[in-house]
């Protein structure tokens, strides 16, 4: 489609999107005392973000996780702050990666 030329830009664009809400989500659920739910949604993440090879934001993710999991709701504001940060260093790197030309196959060296 126009909107997305490649695969790439549609992965990062639903990356992007669906992580930007499970941040939401996590401070929400946080402040709400629902553990459960938010250690789900951390757990998501940390498999979205290891597909993607945000390993920063999958080992966050899990970090969170656990601690949502052991009833740890201290350590989890910190955290949360942390993948924020890491969130917008891989927003904008997988952002660039959505502007480079699409390597055409006669360049490929064989």
């Amino acid at each position: 489609s126009a909107e997305f030329p490649t695969m790439l830009d549609k992965l990062v664009y639903m990356y992007i999107t669906e992580t930007r809400l499970a941040l939401k989500e996590l401070s929400s659920c946080l402040e709400k005392g629902d553990l459960e739910h938010l250690a789900i949604r951390a757990h998501n993440l940390k498999g979205s973000s290891g597909t993607l090879g945000a390993n920063r934001m999958k080992c966050l993710a899990d970090e969170v996780c656990k601690a949502a999991r052991s009833g740890g709701p201290e350590s989890i504001a910190p955290l949360l702050k942390f993948m924020e940060s890491e969130f917008e260093v891989v927003r904008a790197r997988m952002e660039a990666l959505r502007t480079l030309p699409t390597p055409k196959a006669s360049s490929a060296r064989t």
